[in-house]
């Protein structure tokens, strides 16, 4: 009888991982964490969001990484190979669209859709659970918003909608129960045009000066402090380039170069201060 009842418990449990999906990783997470109804996520979670999720590696600076989708998010430290999950009620997640890591003051940040509006969430990065969001940004700005971008140098946040054609400022700091100026959830200003070029920004990434959109297969570069209709400093565009359906731009400030991701993972390097129809440097 003891003999039987092992050997069903085992079956039972291979079954049950063997049915794993993301949809029930879904599931399971919105318990997460939660005082009364905790569910931890099978350990097969991870591996079916690194798949089928918006895998991100951080820059090459960093030692994160980030898989964010629906209402959970993973950050791997990759020198620990430690990894935490952000999910559960208190954390707001709902749909989570793109994420941008902030090392430098522990942070995650998340644009997350609700069923009719978009915010920009804050986590810590160093440890996990059903944690409410740090700071978070409340807007109806943020409609058809599709990704987000950082400077922590200045302490702005970029809001970019590709379907809408605009990059939309913000304080990093943004918060509505914040109380100093740095907290202000006021947009500073827009982009909304771009002179002789058509303005579908996928990502950006930003330098002391300049700002570098990554928009249909090209790169429009111009100053970092642009508002309203800009006037570009110069372009980086052309078959040498083999920017090909790209997905990811990064600034890299001590090796002064901007890297390329296309869909396909093949990620290209510029020098920053690169100009028309140039190939990669590797």
């Amino acid at each position: 009888m003891k003999k039987t009842l092992i050997t069903t418990l085992t079956l039972y449990t291979t079954v049950c991982f063997s049915q794993v999906t993301i949809e029930s990783c879904f599931e399971s997470a919105r318990y997460y964490g939660d005082a009364t109804q905790a569910i931890t996520p099978p350990l097969e979670c991870y591996e079916l969001s690194k798949q089928q999720l918006n895998y991100i590696n951080s820059d090459a600076s960093s030692d994160y990484s980030v898989i964010a989708g629906h209402n959970m998010v993973y950050v791997e430290n990759l020198s620990t190979q430690k990894t935490n999950l952000l999910a559960g009620s208190k954390t707001m997640l709902n749909n989570a669209l793109a994420t941008e890591l902030s090392v430098d003051e522990d942070r995650v940040y998340v644009l997350n859709a609700q069923e009719d509006s978009r915010e920009v969430l804050s986590y810590p990065i160093s440890f996990g659970g059903n944690l409410a969001p740090r700071r978070k940004l409340l807007s109806q700005q943020l409609d058809f918003a599709s990704n987000i971008s950082i400077n922590y140098e200045q302490k702005e946040l970029y809001v970019i909608s590709e379907q809408q054609g605009w990059i939309k400022v913000f304080n990093l700091h943004a918060d509505p129960d914040g109380k100093r100026p740095e907290h202000s959830t006021r947009m500073k200003r827009e982009i909304f045009e771009v002179q002789s070029e058509q303005l579908n920004p996928i990502d950006i990434a930003t330098s002391e000066t300049e700002m570098f959109v990554l928009s249909n297969d090209k790169i429009l570069i111009f100053p970092q402090s642009s508002s309203g209709s800009v006037e570009l400093s110069r372009v980086i565009a052309g078959e040498n380039t083999q920017i090909l359906s790209a997905k990811r731009i990064r600034y890299n400030r001590q090796e002064q170069t901007i890297t390329v991701t296309n869909l396909d993972g093949l990620e290209l390097v510029f020098p920053s201060n690169s100009n028309g129809n140039v190939s990669p440097q590797y």
